[in-house]
């Protein structure tokens, strides 16, 4: 099993920057996660109670960190598909990947926050369609064979493969998700679920949802790649490294985990104890 680390985003005090979080990167790798991940909300509204949050762009801070790093996995958790052309998002991707080759990973997913839709000039309606066609349309590009009519072309054209995994819990994305690279799925209480518009999914239920997924990829492997969304579960200690084990033997290729950290100290003690757990879980790499 794989550990990605998700990257914190800005914090109204300030008080985590970007020199931090690349920072906190670095330190990831020295103790041997396999990867970073970094959301995607340029514009959202953030109220008490509600699902949104700020983040550092994740184009900008994954190219930081790929110039600070040797080794890390580069995850996008997830890209919005909806929120950006999809050639212009493959020219991004494909500029990173000429940056980091083999290091870059892109959960795509569909979006929840309408207002932040609304302020981007995306369209909210039928964006889960979005995501299949946005991911057929980067494919094609990146293989650097004329496009339409006129023949458009992208360079640079990916040296090695830009993987590339559905994000969202439901029964579409784990089905579109079987003709990609992997699926992401996402820790997803009551309340979470009613807030970004998603099927309910704990641990308890990984098991038999992968079974599925597996099942729909028939001979072709994929990734599962499950998001924690409350980083207080490696709190708990024997527990975490419990559920560590149930994961893995529940089909889980990766984990994702951050932190609630509010400064640069609270967030480091949490990458910390992620590592700590992994190693007390004997789970491989």
């Amino acid at each position: 099993m794989r550990l990605s680390f998700h990257l914190p985003g800005p914090r109204r005090s300030g008080a985590l920057r970007m020199s931090d979080v690349v920072a906190l990167a670095e330190h990831a790798e020295r103790l041997g996660i396999d990867a970073v991940s970094a959301s995607d909300h340029p514009f959202p509204v953030v109220v008490p109670g509600s699902t949104g949050h700020h983040t550092f762009d994740p184009f900008v801070l994954l190219a930081q960190t790929a110039a600070r790093t040797t080794r890390l996995q580069l995850v996008f958790s997830l890209l919005v598909a909806p929120y950006r052309n999809a050639y212009l998002t493959a020219s991004m991707l494909a500029t990173l990947a000429d940056a980091a080759p083999g290091r870059v990973v892109v959960g795509l997913g569909a979006g929840y926050l309408e207002p932040e839709f609304e302020a981007l000039g995306a369209a909210y309606d039928g964006r889960a369609g979005q995501v299949g066609a946005t991911a057929a349309a980067m494919r094609t590009a990146w293989r650097g064979e004329p496009v339409g009519a006129a023949g458009n072309t992208l360079r640079p054209v990916p040296t090695e493969s830009i993987r590339l995994w559905r994000g969202g819990n439901g029964p579409r994305a784990a089905r579109e998700a079987a003709g990609l690279d992997g699926w992401m799925p996402f820790e997803a209480g009551t309340r979470i679920a009613a807030g970004s518009g998603t099927t309910r999914l704990r641990t308890d239920d990984l098991a038999e949802r992968v079974a599925v997924y597996r099942e729909t990829c028939g001979d072709r492997p994929g990734d599962v790649c499950f998001v924690r969304t409350s980083p207080s579960w490696l709190v708990d200690r024997p527990r975490a490294v419990d559920e560590l084990g149930r994961l893995a033997q529940a089909g889980v290729s990766w984990v994702e985990s951050g932190t609630p950290g509010r400064t640069p100290a609270e967030a480091k003690d949490d990458l910390e104890r992620l590592a700590e757990v992994r190693a007390e879980a004997a789970v491989s790499s």
